[in-house]
């Protein structure tokens, strides 16, 4: 089958006809290019949404784990947390950083308002920042009010 394309091809390029042929396949191979070509640029760019989802998800889990590790050691510690609170994560492929802060008696008398932000990659040229806002009763610690105060601040 190809040996015969192949020699309907040569004839018509020697009868001087088969110039339309290789305008066409030409044209097929310039298309193809730029669709192989777009294809790929939107391949990457998916990825890279991709990749920034899965930034926003840690983020937030670094900043709502802040959460929880202060009103553990609230409930459970002998001292006083500190404050701020700040802990860093390092697994084998991505890091991140979580700051918790907390202010008594705000904004009434016998709460607590922890602010806990998540920041993953840290140390990075690009960073996906997460921030909670948490209200907790001071002598149950039951959470009075769970706020995402910034959806994604992209650095």
């Amino acid at each position: 089958m190809v040996k015969f394309f192949l020699k309907k091809g040569v004839k018509l390029i020697k009868n001087k006809k088969g110039y339309t042929l290789i305008f066409i396949i030409v044209i097929l191979l310039v298309i193809s290019l730029m669709l192989g070509l777009t294809l790929t640029l939107n391949f990457v760019s998916r990825a890279k949404v991709g990749s920034f989802d899965v930034y926003r998800e840690e983020a937030l889990y670094i900043a709502e784990a802040g959460v929880k590790e202060l009103i553990w050691q609230f409930k459970f510690s002998p001292t006083q947390p500190p404050n701020p609170l700040i802990f860093d994560i390092d697994f084998e492929n991505w890091s991140g950083r979580g700051e918790v802060s907390f202010r008594r008696d705000y904004p009434v008398q016998g709460q607590i308002t922890i602010n806990s932000k998540g920041y993953v990659p840290y140390n990075s040229s690009i960073q996906v920042e997460r921030e909670l806002e948490v209200i907790v009763d001071s002598q149950t610690y039951q959470i009075l009010k769970w706020e995402e105060k910034s959806l994604e601040y992209i650095k």
